[in-house]
């Protein structure tokens, strides 16, 4: 059985009624290879006139671009406008992600995007599909990459409210850039979430919490890993100071390198912990 991953997005989401209930169980992620997804969509479409996920939502239009394929339900007639905009913000995006990750387009796959007009259908598939409750998160959820060359992302949140769509969808392609630079491995939470919401964001939307971060400091690497929260709190000014200190090329080699902050950066992770601190207190006295 195919092992899937889950990348969540710190942004706004939907949750409306409508898809099948089914039960929920809970499945770790690991630091280990992840496949292609294999599904063939456009296919199932043209000969079936749909195509079916696991938890029941019906495809019955897509849209092919010269990086991605993007499949949605043409019920609601606006699915259309928001499946083009869509395209249209990843193309755009494209080579500047490609470009700042050291990704040759070349090793880079057909980015495969299921797109759903309601959070709860989306939910019921990573249910079905990744055995994982998205509700049981700390955190908004909007998107997840299931594999290497292939996201979902939602239009709404449980609010009924827009997602922020450009976030959604340039968070989940830095995810499968990165997989691509990487061939495939996950990397530590932190990097991971860190480096998507650097690249995601004009400015950090967790700067409200640097000084909670000064006072706690860099919590180890399990809380890293455990708490939801952290990773996204955390990871975005952790990526800046990388990159303003030592460089973009040092933090594609920390990709790279499964965050070996000693092996890349050559410091210690007290000393790494003692400059992301000192950075931070510069950001929170420009901010004054």
């Amino acid at each position: 059985m195919r092992k899937w991953m889950l990348l969540f997005i710190l942004c706004v989401c939907v949750c409306v009624s409508g898809c099948e209930n089914k039960g929920t169980t809970y499945k770790e992620t690991t630091n280990e290879n992840i496949a292609n997804d294999e599904i063939n969509r456009k296919e199932a479409i043209d000969k079936e006139s749909f195509f079916e996920d696991s938890a029941g939502y019906k495809f019955d239009k897509y849209i092919v671009s010269d990086h991605f394929e993007l499949y949605y339900n043409s019920k609601n007639e606006l699915n259309k406008f928001y499946a083009t905009n869509s395209i249209k913000i990843l193309e755009e995006e494209y080579n500047r992600i490609l470009e700042f990750l050291s990704v040759d387009s070349t090793n880079m796959p057909i980015v495969k995007i299921n797109m759903y007009d309601e959070y709860e259908c989306l939910r019921q598939s990573i249910i079905s599909e990744a055995f994982f409750d998205p509700d049981d998160m700390d955190i908004n959820f909007a998107g997840v990459m299931l594999s290497k060359d292939t996201f979902y992302y939602t239009l709404k949140h449980k609010s009924g409210k827009s997602v922020d769509l450009e976030t959604v969808l340039v968070h989940e392609f830095v995810h499968t850039v990165a997989m691509a630079l990487t061939n495939g491995k996950m990397q530590i939470d932190w990097l991971w979430e860190g480096t998507a919401r650097y690249l995601t964001e004009d400015t950090d939307y967790s700067k409200v919490y640097y000084k909670e971060l000064i006072e706690k400091g860099i919590p180890d690497r399990y809380l890293l890993k455990r708490n939801v929260k952290y990773r996204y709190n955390y990871g975005y000014s952790m990526v800046e100071f990388i990159v303003e200190t030592y460089g973009r090329e040092k933090l594609v080699d920390l990709l790279l390198d499964y965050g070996d902050i000693e092996e890349v950066l050559g410091i210690t992770e007290s000393e790494f912990k003692e400059g992301w601190k000192v950075f931070v207190e510069g950001k929170i006295s420009s901010m004054q």
